[in-house]
């Protein structure tokens, strides 16, 4: 279900709800998707079909600058996470399908720091997934600079005032008022942090400074997995999260969530007993294999997949987890602006997803 949304600047926001059958009498949790800088809504496909599966609807949309939506600039969350707002308060104001009591907020780099600073200031949601978000874009800022130690050496302050100076006069704020760490005082909602420790773009220090300040150590839970800022998540970092979020609302129906996926090498430090799934004896795994694989093609809308990507999610090697990018024509990279978003970095949201002939996926429509 696609709609628009005027943001409080007056700019239109492309949306969707992606969701199984729905049954009008009824209530239903809400998952808000938010992207990272770069991208647009169709990140949200990662996480789809966890969502979907358990019946939890998913709210998507591409942030003011990004995608298809108007917008030149992007603010790396100064300014997002006010399209969080507008958007969710069109969405609770107009669909009573949603249960006001179980929204959540899921959001990657930029968009995980949007979340921080929107749970900070209001109550709306109940619980947040923050994967690989910064502690301080200033603190950011130098430490990308560091990396070429000899231009940082002889015109790293030239360069860091004419930075900031630039972004202040083009897109309106002052990065150096972008400070997580301090918002995130303020939050007290349940809350689980993944980072991966190979990330060369947001050191994992930054979660980990967060995770410290982090009010409520009873709700929360941290993941370290073995993956770069823009690798594609792997199916049991999904299951993991997709536990700590049936757990928290009180949805889960059983002890474990698909325990049928192969393990990798992620590591868990939480207060709470979640632990990557492992698989059984080897005789019965080509079989569970099968199984889950046709629990998938049962749900309506399940995870949308590249074609190029089909025939390896069938196959069992760990090495099948690499990056998306890793593996695209060098033209379609993404090309990542400090403040400035590229729309052409990705691929825009079609007004139909019948992607690929409908080999990716069929989305329930209205």
């Amino acid at each position: 279900m696609d709609f628009e949304v005027k943001n409080r600047k007056g700019k239109t926001l492309k949306c969707s709800i992606y969701h199984r059958n729905i049954e009008w009498n009824k209530q239903y949790p809400l998952i808000v998707y938010c992207h990272g800088n770069s991208g647009n809504r169709t990140d949200s496909f990662g996480p789809l079909y966890w969502m979907l599966k358990n019946n939890i609807f998913l709210l998507a949309f591409d942030f003011s600058g990004c995608g298809i939506s108007e917008g030149e600039y992007v603010s790396l969350g100064y300014y997002e996470h006010f399209d969080i707002e507008d958007v969710l308060n069109h969405v609770l104001e107009n669909y009573d399908f949603i249960d006001v009591k179980k929204v959540g907020l899921w959001g990657r780099s930029m968009g995980s720091v949007a979340s921080i600073l929107f749970a900070s200031r209001t109550k709306t949601a109940s619980l947040m997934v923050l994967d690989s978000p910064f502690s301080d874009f200033s603190t950011l800022v130098k430490e990308n600079m560091d990396k070429y130690s000899i231009i940082s050496k002889l015109a790293g302050n030239y360069i860091y005032k004419n930075m900031r100076t630039e972004i202040l006069e083009q897109a309106k704020f002052d990065f150096e008022d972008l400070k997580p760490l301090v918002a995130i005082k303020k939050c007290t909602i349940p809350t689980f942090f993944a980072h991966g420790k190979k990330d060369t773009l947001i050191r994992i220090d930054h979660s980990k400074k967060l995770y410290e300040a982090y009010p409520n150590k009873e709700n929360v839970a941290y993941l370290e997995f073995d993956l770069d800022h823009n690798d594609s998540r792997s199916d049991p970092v999904y299951n993991t999260i997709s536990q700590f979020i049936l757990d928290t609302w009180g949805l889960r129906k059983t002890k474990k969530l698909a325990n049928k996926i192969r393990p990798m090498s992620e590591t868990m430090i939480t207060s709470h007993s979640y632990e990557l799934s492992s698989l059984g004896d080897k005789k019965s795994e080509n079989k569970d294999n099968e199984e889950d694989l046709q629990e998938k093609d049962d749900v309506s809308a399940q995870r949308p997949i590249n074609r190029n990507t089909k025939s390896r999610q069938r196959q069992n090697s760990p090495t099948n987890d690499r990056s998306i990018s890793e593996k695209m024509p060098q033209s379609f990279k993404p090309k990542v602006s400090v403040f400035q978003s590229d729309k052409n970095s990705r691929h825009p949201l079609p007004s139909k997803l019948d992607y690929d002939n409908g080999t990716r996926c069929a989305l329930n429509k209205n």
